[in-house]
């Protein structure tokens, strides 16, 4: 039967940041080996993958393999913190028959790398011939990158490392030396490997003024935040003071002034900007004010942003600790971005509201942390072999709005719906919501557990040395976490066997070792609130601790010790036995990141612990074989 392997794939790509490009290989196996595939062709390839070496592979079965990997280029620029995914087909011919094979679903998760910014926009000192120097200033970077500072001017002054690695600050200065008056206009420009940002610098150089000769103007920055192809009609306030006739030079055609030059005294003067068919980006812009030698320089700063809400869908699927944002762009003035949300794990909701500010046109928020808090763990069970679904998606009602902080008056944005959230961040191993490795070697009464996140549900099926098909039906409807318990006491299985077990597309390969005098179970829950059980077969000891709290009292001048409280604590060791492979060991080591910690006992089933050892330290070893000790004590409530 046809078939690709892996099944599936997922991608992670931070964008705008260093990496190793990621990439997977592929074969398929074709459903036919009489004749060799020619004429391959790759139907369904999306601009942010690319399909490399499509090799046929002609040896018996024969097959078709290819390498599929991330396009940077084009993945940069897909909206961040979402998920795309792409059925990729191969269509080619076997002889005279033309053949389309089965879907190849492969996912990308792109994550928001930290994009290249610097501030200010617009850098300005002033100078007065014979006077002191105008102070050095910051300007700070933003980055994720490796970073370069370059001055294009000599005149312009970096005092600090012109190289570094992430946010940083540079001190930057100015050097008057053999330059006229007047005003000269410079460029600092900052790359970090993927992306340049400029920094504009003016540098007003003056002589000493008449006493009777003034120029002012008040403020000598001002910002606007426009949206992409919106008419902007913000209008700002300048006031201008002179001693005599003044005029105007403006830099850029966007900046709009409601009157260029006048006479003797004070105005109130209007800045506007026009910026529909400019497109989306940070710009900036002077009004320069003349009276005679004298001049002032008003600084404009826009900031053109995408009129767009990003981030979730209705009807998707998240996780809590991926720190999941919706960001909006909105040129609204004098406003908060508020989130209106609803949260339900389908026996308890919660209403609650988020708000953020607007920066330089954007505000963005995270969500789903909640879901921590919601979803509540359960006590595990081993029992026969069957599939349960203990949990539930905790599902969110979103409404978007902006308010005004003045008046409180609320526009809506955007909805959204039944966006789901479960807990942990998304499995490197698309769907696969457990630790267990691909090979480990357990006794023929092991019980393992499997858990699987998708829609639809898989049997369980056995192969190897017995095979086995159990037909699981759906426990809960629409339910898209899927906990398969694996007892392998329920098959007639000896030490030497080797089994594959297929869950959805989990698939573990099972080496069955002699039975061992003591055999233990303990279960950890892992990072998706699902329950793992892992097999020990060293001895379990037992302790007890006999802990005493005493008190100094002082009876005729003598001082006399009384125990005020006697503690007989019981402290349990439990060795791991030998543990066969890197991968395990890797397994037993997320134990020592769990909340909750149960061991199985025959007379009361799982029993909840409190795991003390904090790291794990060898036991035994030999050449390829590995053992641990666990120190824990009864929970307490």
């Amino acid at each position: 039967m046809a078939s690709f392997s892996p099944l599936s794939h997922s991608f992670s790509y931070t964008q705008n940041i260093p990496q190793t490009i990621p990439s997977v290989y592929v074969e398929h196996t074709l459903s036919s080996s009489a004749f060799a595939p020619i004429g391959i062709q790759v139907i369904g390839k999306p601009a942010w993958l690319d399909i490399l070496n499509i090799t046929a592979i002609n040896t018996i079965p024969r097959k078709i393999s290819f390498t599929a990997k991330i396009n940077e280029t084009a993945a940069n620029s897909l909206v961040p913190n979402a998920s795309y995914t792409a059925n990729i087909q191969l269509k080619y011919r076997q002889k005279w028959t033309s053949i389309t094979s089965g879907i190849f679903p492969i996912t990308i998760n792109v994550l928001e790398g930290n994009l290249l910014a610097i501030t200010p926009a617009i850098m300005s000192f002033n100078y007065v011939s014979g006077q002191a120097l105008p102070s050095d200033k910051l300007m700070q970077i933003s980055t994720n990158n490796n970073w370069t500072v370059t001055p294009v001017e000599t005149w312009i002054k970096i005092r600090s490392n012109t190289t570094g690695l992430g946010n940083n600050s540079v001190i930057v200065g100015v050097d008057p030396s053999g330059m006229p008056i007047g005003t000269h206009n410079g460029t600092v420009v900052v790359n970090d490997g993927f992306y340049t940002r400029t920094m504009q610098v003016v540098f007003t150089i003056t002589g000493l003024e008449n006493e009777n000769d003034f120029l002012s103007i008040n403020p000598e920055s001002i910002n606007f935040v426009s949206e992409e192809n919106v008419v902007n009609n913000t209008i700002k306030n300048i006031t201008l003071e002179s001693s005599g006739n003044w005029t105007t030079v403006i830099s850029s055609p966007w900046i709009n002034l409601d009157v260029e030059s006048g006479a003797a005294g004070i105005f109130n003067l209007e800045v506007s900007v026009n910026s529909v068919d400019i497109g989306s980006g940070s710009f900036s812009g002077t009004i320069i004010f003349y009276n005679g030698d004298i001049f002032k320089i008003l600084n404009i700063s826009l900031n053109v942003i995408e009129n767009a809400i990003f981030g979730i869908v209705s009807d998707g699927l998240y996780y809590a600790k991926d720190r999941n944002k919706i960001k909006v762009g909105s040129s609204q003035q004098n406003t908060d971005l508020l989130l209106k949300t609803n949260v339900s794990n389908g026996y308890k909701n919660f209403n609650y509201t988020q708000k953020a500010p607007y920066f330089q046109g954007y505000a963005e928020i995270i969500i789903g942390e909640e879901t921590e808090l919601l979803q509540a763990g359960y006590i595990p069970t081993l029992g026969s072999t069957r599939v349960q679904n203990n949990l539930k998606t905790v599902v969110y009602s979103i409404n978007v709005v902006n308010r005004n902080i003045n008046t409180y008056a609320e526009t809506p944005i955007s909805a959204y719906a039944n966006v789901k959230f479960l807990k942990g961040k998304n499995p490197v191993t698309p769907n696969k919501l457990c630790y267990i490795p691909e090979n480990i070697t357990v006794t023929k009464n092991a019980v393992l557990s499997l858990t699987y996140q998708n829609q639809s549900i898989s049997d369980i099926e056995i192969t190897g040395d017995i095979t086995a098909s159990i037909t699981t039906g759906s426990a809960v409807p629409n339910a898209i976490v899927h906990n398969a318990i694996i007892n392998l006491a329920d098959f007639n299985l000896s030490p030497g066997n080797n089994i594959t077990i297929s869950f959805g597309s989990i698939q573990v390969n099972v080496s069955i070792k002699d039975t061992e005098p003591e055999v233990n179970t303990i279960a950890f829950l892992n990072e998706w609130n699902e329950y793992e059980f892992f097999e020990t077969t060293g001895f379990l000891t037992k302790t007890n601790n006999i802990k005493k709290t005493t008190t100094t009292i002082a009876v005729n001048g003598e001082d006399y010790t009384k125990v005020v409280e006697i503690d007989l604590g019981v402290e349990y060791t439990l060795n791991t036995g030998y543990i066969y492979s890197q991968q395990e060991v890797d397994w037993l080591a997320r134990i020592l990141e769990n909340k909750r910690f149960f061991l199985y006992t025959q007379e009361n089933g799982f029993v909840e612990m409190d795991l003390t050892t904090s790291n794990l330290e060898v036991y035994e070893t030999r050449n390829y074989l590995k053992a641990y000790t666990l120190k824990f004590k009864k929970a307490t409530v």
